[in-house]
């Protein structure tokens, strides 16, 4: 596949199952992540999988109270202030 078809029908996934993903499967991903180029072939990265749903839930939360901060919703009399428009 050509980078321009990969680009053009890359999606974004903001949904995803309960499957499991057997540890196989997992561990094919990490090694092949060990393969990507790095600096003097130094290959300084370390890869923990976590499976454990709670813990999962718990990064998630927390990734999202953090991206809040640094991305707050805007309100529209926010949005119109930024824009120039008079509410």
């Amino acid at each position: 596949m050509e980078l321009k078809d990969v680009i053009e029908k890359r999606s974004s996934i903001r949904m995803f199952t309960d499957e499991k993903i057997p540890i196989e499967d997992i561990k094919e991903v990490i090694r092949r992540a060990g393969l990507a180029p790095s600096i003097n072939n130094s290959q300084p990265w370390k890869f923990i999988a976590i499976t454990n749903k709670d813990i999962i839930d718990k990064m998630g939360k927390i990734v999202q109270e953090k991206v809040l901060d640094y991305f707050p919703h805007e309100n529209k009399e926010e949005k119109n202030v930024c824009s120039g428009k008079s509410t």
